[in-house]
Protein backbone atom coordinates (compact mmCIF):
# COMPACT_ATOMS: atom_id res chain seq x y z
CA UNK A 1 0.00 0.00 0.00
CA UNK A 2 1.29 3.22 -1.23
CA UNK A 3 4.72 1.92 -0.53
CA UNK A 4 4.54 2.71 3.26
CA UNK A 5 4.83 0.38 5.89
CA UNK A 6 2.16 -0.23 7.90
CA UNK A 7 3.09 1.30 10.97
CA UNK A 8 3.40 4.07 9.68
CA UNK A 9 0.19 4.29 8.13
CA UNK A 10 -1.62 4.00 10.95
CA UNK A 11 0.29 6.95 12.96
CA UNK A 12 -0.99 9.28 10.31
CA UNK A 13 -4.52 8.21 10.78
CA UNK A 14 -4.72 8.70 14.13
CA UNK A 15 -2.88 12.28 14.04
CA UNK A 16 -5.55 13.93 11.60
CA UNK A 17 -7.82 15.15 14.64
CA UNK A 18 -10.41 14.24 16.82
CA UNK A 19 -13.50 12.28 15.54
CA UNK A 20 -17.11 13.70 15.42
CA UNK A 21 -17.65 11.83 18.89
CA UNK A 22 -15.02 13.38 20.58
CA UNK A 23 -15.72 17.34 19.28
CA UNK A 24 -19.48 16.56 20.58
CA UNK A 25 -18.02 15.70 24.11
CA UNK A 26 -15.79 18.39 24.02
CA UNK A 27 -18.41 21.45 22.83
CA UNK A 28 -20.83 19.83 25.18
CA UNK A 29 -18.17 20.29 28.63
CA UNK A 30 -17.32 23.56 27.12
CA UNK A 31 -20.79 24.24 27.48
CA UNK A 32 -21.34 23.35 30.61
CA UNK A 33 -18.30 24.95 31.82
CA UNK A 34 -19.49 28.54 30.07
CA UNK A 35 -23.26 27.92 31.75
CA UNK A 36 -21.84 27.71 34.99
CA UNK A 37 -19.37 30.85 34.66
CA UNK A 38 -22.50 32.79 33.38
CA UNK A 39 -24.59 31.51 36.36
CA UNK A 40 -21.62 32.64 39.03
CA UNK A 41 -21.42 35.72 37.61
CA UNK A 42 -25.34 36.58 37.60
CA UNK A 43 -25.42 35.46 41.02
CA UNK A 44 -22.69 37.78 42.27
CA UNK A 45 -24.15 40.29 40.03
CA UNK A 46 -27.49 40.52 41.91
CA UNK A 47 -25.52 39.85 45.56
CA UNK A 48 -23.71 42.84 44.96
CA UNK A 49 -26.56 45.09 43.80
CA UNK A 50 -28.45 43.62 47.03
CA UNK A 51 -25.22 44.82 49.12
CA UNK A 52 -24.36 47.81 48.06
CA UNK A 53 -27.86 49.33 46.83
CA UNK A 54 -28.86 50.33 50.55
CA UNK A 55 -25.39 51.90 51.43
CA UNK A 56 -25.43 53.41 48.10
CA UNK A 57 -29.25 55.40 48.83
CA UNK A 58 -27.40 56.29 52.17
CA UNK A 59 -24.68 57.73 51.04
CA UNK A 60 -26.84 59.78 48.79
CA UNK A 61 -29.26 60.73 51.39
CA UNK A 62 -26.45 61.75 54.06
CA UNK A 63 -24.27 63.79 51.30
CA UNK A 64 -27.64 65.81 50.72
CA UNK A 65 -28.23 66.40 54.43
CA UNK A 66 -24.55 67.40 55.04
CA UNK A 67 -24.46 69.98 52.21
CA UNK A 68 -27.92 71.78 53.52
CA UNK A 69 -26.35 71.28 57.00
CA UNK A 70 -22.92 73.18 56.50
CA UNK A 71 -24.96 76.27 54.31
CA UNK A 72 -27.89 76.47 56.17
CA UNK A 73 -26.48 76.43 59.51
CA UNK A 74 -24.72 79.81 58.72
CA UNK A 75 -28.02 80.99 57.58
CA UNK A 76 -30.10 83.90 59.49
CA UNK A 77 -32.41 83.45 61.69
CA UNK A 78 -35.97 84.20 60.39
CA UNK A 79 -34.90 85.05 56.79
CA UNK A 80 -35.52 81.54 55.52
CA UNK A 81 -38.36 81.51 52.79
CA UNK A 82 -40.38 78.28 52.07
CA UNK A 83 -41.59 77.65 48.55
CA UNK A 84 -44.23 74.75 47.30
CA UNK A 85 -42.95 73.06 44.70
CA UNK A 86 -42.36 75.66 40.94
CA UNK A 87 -42.61 74.34 37.87
CA UNK A 88 -40.17 75.40 35.48
CA UNK A 89 -39.27 73.87 31.81
CA UNK A 90 -41.53 70.90 33.16
CA UNK A 91 -39.32 69.96 36.21
CA UNK A 92 -40.55 70.67 39.97
CA UNK A 93 -38.26 72.34 41.70
CA UNK A 94 -38.29 72.11 45.93
CA UNK A 95 -37.08 75.67 47.06
CA UNK A 96 -35.37 76.93 50.23
CA UNK A 97 -33.89 80.88 50.73
CA UNK A 98 -32.56 82.36 53.32
CA UNK A 99 -29.78 85.29 54.24
CA UNK A 100 -26.15 84.09 54.95
CA UNK A 101 -24.49 87.21 56.02
CA UNK A 102 -21.81 86.64 55.11
CA UNK A 103 -22.39 86.48 51.09
CA UNK A 104 -23.90 89.67 49.61
CA UNK A 105 -27.19 88.42 48.01
CA UNK A 106 -29.48 85.45 49.45
CA UNK A 107 -28.70 82.35 49.21
CA UNK A 108 -30.86 79.13 47.90
CA UNK A 109 -31.15 75.12 47.66
CA UNK A 110 -33.36 74.04 45.10
CA UNK A 111 -33.89 69.97 44.48
CA UNK A 112 -34.35 69.02 40.90
CA UNK A 113 -37.25 65.76 41.07
CA UNK A 114 -36.58 64.96 37.67
CA UNK A 115 -32.43 64.97 37.77
CA UNK A 116 -32.44 63.85 41.24
CA UNK A 117 -29.78 66.65 42.48
CA UNK A 118 -29.49 69.02 44.72
CA UNK A 119 -28.49 72.74 43.58
CA UNK A 120 -26.81 75.66 45.61
CA UNK A 121 -26.80 78.71 44.26
CA UNK A 122 -24.80 81.45 46.48
CA UNK A 123 -26.09 84.03 44.70
CA UNK A 124 -29.85 83.91 43.88
CA UNK A 125 -29.32 87.32 41.62
CA UNK A 126 -26.80 85.41 39.50
CA UNK A 127 -28.70 83.14 36.94
CA UNK A 128 -25.89 80.98 36.58
CA UNK A 129 -24.44 80.44 39.82
CA UNK A 130 -26.24 77.78 41.04
CA UNK A 131 -24.05 74.39 41.04
CA UNK A 132 -24.86 70.59 41.73
CA UNK A 133 -24.12 69.76 45.69
CA UNK A 134 -25.91 66.19 45.67
CA UNK A 135 -27.11 63.87 43.59
CA UNK A 136 -29.45 60.62 43.65
CA UNK A 137 -32.13 61.62 46.42
CA UNK A 138 -35.44 61.25 45.11
CA UNK A 139 -37.08 63.73 47.74
CA UNK A 140 -36.28 66.75 49.31
CA UNK A 141 -38.64 69.06 51.35
CA UNK A 142 -37.94 71.94 53.68
CA UNK A 143 -40.26 72.91 56.72
CA UNK A 144 -40.21 75.80 58.73
CA UNK A 145 -39.59 75.17 62.52
CA UNK A 146 -39.76 71.14 64.21
CA UNK A 147 -42.62 69.22 65.02
CA UNK A 148 -40.78 68.50 68.08
CA UNK A 149 -39.76 71.89 69.16
CA UNK A 150 -42.76 74.69 70.41
CA UNK A 151 -41.87 78.13 69.03
CA UNK A 152 -39.15 77.10 66.60
CA UNK A 153 -40.33 78.80 63.75
CA UNK A 154 -37.98 80.86 61.94
CA UNK A 155 -34.81 79.28 63.98
CA UNK A 156 -35.18 75.76 62.85
CA UNK A 157 -35.47 74.40 59.50
CA UNK A 158 -36.81 70.42 59.23
CA UNK A 159 -35.22 68.82 56.01
CA UNK A 160 -36.98 65.37 55.25
CA UNK A 161 -34.29 63.24 52.02
CA UNK A 162 -35.92 60.55 50.80
CA UNK A 163 -33.47 57.82 48.89
CA UNK A 164 -34.85 54.69 47.06
CA UNK A 165 -32.40 52.66 44.70
CA UNK A 166 -33.25 49.20 43.12
CA UNK A 167 -32.64 45.34 44.62
CA UNK A 168 -32.42 42.25 42.88
CA UNK A 169 -35.11 41.23 45.35
CA UNK A 170 -37.60 44.00 45.24
CA UNK A 171 -38.58 46.48 42.68
CA UNK A 172 -37.39 49.75 45.19
CA UNK A 173 -36.06 50.33 48.15
CA UNK A 174 -37.05 53.45 49.85
CA UNK A 175 -35.56 55.20 52.92
CA UNK A 176 -35.95 58.37 54.15
CA UNK A 177 -34.09 60.90 56.58
CA UNK A 178 -34.98 63.86 58.97
CA UNK A 179 -32.53 66.58 60.07
CA UNK A 180 -33.23 69.54 62.17
CA UNK A 181 -30.61 72.25 61.10
CA UNK A 182 -30.67 75.49 64.10
CA UNK A 183 -29.70 78.23 62.01
CA UNK A 184 -27.32 80.86 64.54
CA UNK A 185 -26.70 83.85 63.06
CA UNK A 186 -29.31 85.79 64.28
CA UNK A 187 -31.39 88.23 62.70
CA UNK A 188 -29.81 92.10 62.03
Amino acid sequence: MNGLPMPMLRRRRAERGFSMAEMAIGVAIFSLVMLAVMALQSLSARTIKDLYGPTRSRSARMAALNEIRYRLCDGQIGSCVFSDPVEVGGSAYYRLRFRNPSLPAMSEFYFNKDERSLYYDGDVSDPDAGAVVARGPVQISFTNGSPDVLGGEGTLVTLHVETSDELAYSKVDLRDGDTVVYMRNPAL
